[in-house]
């Protein structure tokens, strides 16, 4: 009798967590004409003086979780996502408009609440080609004020999964 107590906790601890965590779902968003809005900017200046063009957007993503594009120097782009202001990357600004965005998240309350953002981007290569299409993947603060940069993936399989490891064990 002794033996099968911890068994039957041990079972029915594994069933309500299986029960109660929210399945993964994603959302698909693509930043079309009008959805970012220019918030500052520098022209370009001179290099001695230690100063180089930008400029920065925010844009309106899934469940009013913001994203941040910041284009500088004409030639890279910084990504970030959440309340303040944050962007992470040295991507290629030759971003095409229809790559969307898949937003990785659960459904909660028939809330959608996402953890992590997939995007197509371009990764400098170093050689001659410079620029390739990559995805990447962010992570969501728990908090919902930052992101941070996971990593790169060869195809939409290994970013889902990099995407949904980090439903728990966020940044930040």
């Amino acid at each position: 009798m002794k033996r099968g107590l911890p068994t039957a906790i041990l079972a029915a601890t594994l069933m309500s967590n299986s029960v109660s965590a929210a399945p993964v779902d994603g959302r698909y968003q693509t930043l079309g004409k009008g959805a970012c809005r220019m918030l500052d900017f520098a022209p370009r200046s001179d290099p001695d003086e230690g100063g180089g063009d930008f400029v920065l957007y925010r844009c309106g993503g899934v469940e009013s979780v913001p994203i941040w594009m910041l284009y500088q120097d004409s030639s890279h782009l910084g990504i970030g996502f959440g309340s303040r202001r944050n962007t992470h990357g040295h991507f290629g600004i030759d971003r095409n408009g229809r790559w969307p965005l898949e937003w990785r998240g659960a459904t909660s309350g028939g809330r959608f609440r996402p953890f992590a953002v997939i995007l197509r981007v371009g990764v400098y290569d170093g050689g001659k080609d410079g620029f390739r299409p990559r995805l990447v993947v962010f992570a969501l603060t728990r908090d919902g004020s930052g992101s941070c940069l996971i990593g790169e993936a060869r195809d939409g399989v290994q970013a889902r999964a990099m995407a949904d490891a980090v439903a728990e064990r966020r940044c930040g």
